[in-house]
């Protein structure tokens, strides 16, 4: 009762709820500004912009190709898997036959 009353923790209650509103607002800008890199990702004028550098560069043409189906198949931008984000790779167990060949594989470079 004595907290409600206060004056200051009102004050703090009042800052704290503009703090949490401000970070959900910035956190929505943060979502709509990565959903927009992420298509501008896959435009088809940065794939166009890439080869024209890559030609101006003197790459073959099966090499820009080649890079223009790897970029198709994958999923995500590299960025993200820089970021963390992608498929998980599991954990190897302590006893696991694979961590132990690796450790004998390592022991014996």
């Amino acid at each position: 009762m004595f907290l409600t009353e206060s004056p200051e923790a009102q004050e703090s209650h009042d800052q704290a709820t503009a703090a949490t509103k401000a970070a959900e607002k910035h956190e929505r800008l943060a979502d709509r500004a990565a959903l927009r890199a992420g298509l501008a990702y896959d435009s088809a004028e940065r794939q166009e912009t890439l080869s024209a550098k890559m030609r101006a560069a003197g790459a073959p043409e099966k090499g820009i190709q080649a890079r223009q189906f790897a970029e198709s198949q994958q999923k995500h931008p590299i960025s993200h898997a820089a970021a963390g984000e992608g498929k998980t790779v599991s954990k190897v167990r302590a006893d696991s036959p694979k961590k132990n060949q690796a450790k004998g594989k390592q022991i014996s470079r």
